[in-house]
């Protein structure tokens, strides 16, 4: 980690500030000093490597594509609660609440519990694991996507059953 002499000296008056303020972190003001004022700024990046991780997010793509998926989900999710009589039976024998996202191998997954859990997004999510525990979650929604777009254009309320069934099969 390289950083400039005005973030070195900022960090160290913080840390100062802690200590005098007895400030409980999950830094220890002390280290920080200690290892910025001795220039060993890659002890900070072992310490806390947490903080440090040097694995990317996920892509602006991952984002916009789960946001999409997740905003499909919700509008198929409220149809079909909308939905009344034969109609709704007939809705709720298809597959029409979201799994979530491949937990192990789907950066989508995380997305989504950020969205969900830190985010406060997509409240009718909270409470789910969003852990699909299936790697062809993804594919299926990718499959679905393009008829939601088909059935919502121009439209922006509760999809009847057609457009359901059209979705989810």
């Amino acid at each position: 980690m390289t950083i400039s002499t005005g973030e070195r000296l900022i960090a160290v008056m913080l840390s100062d500030i802690m200590t005098h303020l007895k400030i409980q972190g999950d830094i220890d003001p002390a280290l920080a000093k200690t290892l910025l004022c001795n220039k060993d700024t890659w002890a900070l990046e072992w310490e806390y490597s947490s903080i440090f991780n040097k694995e990317p997010g996920p892509s602006q793509a991952v984002i916009d594509e789960t946001a999409d998926i997740m905003t499909m989900w919700s509008v198929i999710e409220a149809s079909v609660q909308n939905l009344s009589g034969p109609d709704q039976i007939e809705a709720k024998k298809l597959r029409w609440q979201f799994d979530g996202f491949d937990g192990n191998h789907d950066p989508h997954f995380g997305v989504a519990h950020t969205l969900v859990n830190d985010l406060n997004r997509f409240s009718e999510f909270t409470g789910r694991s969003l852990n699909s525990h299936s790697s062809t979650s993804l594919s299926r929604y990718r499959v679905m996507k393009p008829k939601f777009d088909h059935e919502m254009s121009g439209f922006t309320g509760i999809l009847d059953l057609a457009a359901l069934t059209n979705i989810l099969s």
